[in-house]
């Protein structure tokens, strides 16, 4: 799911999600171009004032006064159940941006597809100049010993021809550049693949490259903040007091 506005801002993991979704696509993604994304990921610099403040008050003036249920509700909501007013009657909210997967998390007998209850778009380019880049996550495999059968494990899994039973069976995305397309079992998971496939410049999902204490932590301690307070400033300081003071 990729628009630009939640189900009226639900927060996912207690917090992260919609502020995790429109950083990264706001400033992350969109305005951090190779050079400027590699040093964010090497010097762990996520929250500078010049760049990353004017985002976090847009998102504030974005959702004061307009979140379902208020802030208690946005504060509480999972990401799970984050787009069921999408599909009340009359529906209390008209876009959800999330990952592909939450597909999964839909109501029951949900159809996706052009005529179906709800479709998938990539979002507009906030540049329209530049190329439209699409966040993106993933799986890793790590071996912790050098067995062999560890390592043609390993070497099996790196293989674009060990995807092709999962993506038959739904639910998966192969990181294969040259991965056929017409193998993905669901019009769905193959929709979406076209998507990676033509993309121009893709960036991997920011909270999940910074540092854990952070990511996991500060960062989402520092967006239960402002939902609570809408003070910028004290949001950054929480998300910064993750990283080490040396």
């Amino acid at each position: 799911m990729d628009s630009e506005q939640t189900a009226d801002s639900s927060t996912g993991r207690r917090g992260l999600t919609p502020l995790g979704a429109f950083f990264e696509r706001g400033r992350a993604v969109t305005r951090a171009w190779p050079e400027d994304r590699r040093r964010q990921l090497e010097e762990q610099v996520f929250f500078e004032e010049d760049q990353a403040w004017p985002y976090l008050w847009r998102f504030e003036a974005m959702t004061r006064g307009r979140t379902l249920g208020g802030s208690r509700a946005a504060l509480s909501i999972t990401t799970a159940r984050a787009q069921d007013p999408m599909f009340d009657t009359p529906p209390k909210c008209l876009l959800h941006r999330q990952a592909s997967f939450h597909v999964d998390n839909l109501p029951d007998g949900t159809v996706v597809g052009p005529g179906g209850d709800t479709d998938i778009f990539v979002f507009p380019a906030m540049d329209p100049s530049q190329p439209n880049p699409v966040l993106s996550g993933g799986d890793m495999a790590a071996a912790f010993n050098d067995d062999p059968d560890t390592i043609a494990l390993m070497g099996y899994l790196a293989d674009r021809r060990s995807g092709e039973a999962w993506a038959r069976a739904g639910g998966f995305l192969s990181p294969h550049d040259e991965f056929d397309v017409d193998i993905y079992g669901t019009d769905y998971d193959r929709r979406v693949a076209e998507i990676l496939a033509a993309a121009e410049i893709i960036r991997f999902d920011a909270s999940d490259q910074m540092i854990p204490p952070v990511g996991t932590r500060s960062f989402l301690e520092a967006v239960l903040h402002l939902f609570r307070t809408g003070d910028v400033r004290e949001s950054v300081e929480i998300a910064q007091s993750g990283y080490p003071n040396d």
